[in-house]
């Protein structure tokens, strides 16, 4: 789950939340964020913002405006993720955040804190192992989850998918997933290897490649947003769902709904 951008214009709230009680209605459901949770303030903003401020070229009562209504933004996401806690495997960092100066912490690594996650900053890379205890009749399996919050641009849906290709190269997992891109798209990738006991002498492994979306509409009425400015196609809002289920020879089947 990602770019859900909290204060921006045309964000999509009432999906999110009706995606996050589906979530939370599965009894073992697992959530997973990549960032852009609250709209908050761009990179370059940021550190316009820390100079003006280093050299006392902004007053504290600025400060307090930021901090008052960036922890709106972090408190409304809450809201919209109430019972959740405990249900976050990790919560990293994206591109838009405030940083409240007097705390030092930022508001991802709050929402981490509030959910009882582990927090990753923006820029690192995370592999998660999920482990599948052996049962009389399978062997314990493990499933590896690629994943970080993204950089770069590209209108196509292969460019986000192009980015995760090329990771599919570096980092062996069964799902890559990536954010940042806006667009909910996912590929099936597979790779093989010898098996004389297989039908074909090949056995596959199957790897999922997906790009998780957002909750950001770029077309609203009476609204003048970036995204009509720059003229760019409106895209679907939403987040992916991963399904995770054991074959009858033991091996696990990989499913996404997007």
């Amino acid at each position: 789950m990602s770019d859900v951008q909290v204060g921006a214009k045309g964000v999509d709230l009432a999906g999110f939340i009706e995606y996050i009680k589906e979530a939370t209605a599965d009894p073992i459901g697992r959530l997973l964020g990549l960032g852009d949770y609250t709209d908050g303030v761009s990179p370059s903003n940021r550190k316009l913002l820390r100079s003006a401020f280093v050299k006392g070229e902004l007053y504290d009562t600025v400060q307090d405006m930021l901090d008052e209504s960036a922890g709106d933004q972090v408190g409304e996401f809450l809201a919209a993720i109430i019972g959740t806690v405990n249900r976050w495997d990790v919560v990293t960092s994206g591109h838009h955040f405030h940083h409240f100066e007097r705390d030092n912490q930022n508001g991802d690594s709050a929402i981490a804190k509030m959910v009882n996650a582990p927090y990753v900053e923006d820029g690192q890379a995370v592999v998660i192992r999920y482990v599948f205890p052996a049962t009389k009749k399978w062997p314990e399996a493990n499933l590896d989850v690629w994943l970080r919050h993204g950089e770069g641009s590209g209108e196509s849906f292969a460019a986000p998918l192009n980015q995760l290709e090329k990771q599919m190269r570096a980092f062996t997992a069964h799902i890559y997933l990536l954010a940042h891109h806006h667009k909910l798209v996912a590929a099936r990738a597979v790779k093989l290897q010898e098996s004389p006991s297989a039908e074909t002498s090949l056995v596959a492994t199957d790897s999922l490649l997906v790009c998780t979306g957002s909750w950001l509409r770029g077309y609203m009425p009476n609204e003048s947003t970036y995204a009509e400015r720059d003229m760019l196609v409106p895209l679907a809002t939403g987040a992916p769902i991963v399904k995770i289920n054991r074959r009858e020879d033991g091996r696990l089947r990989i499913r996404c709904e997007i």
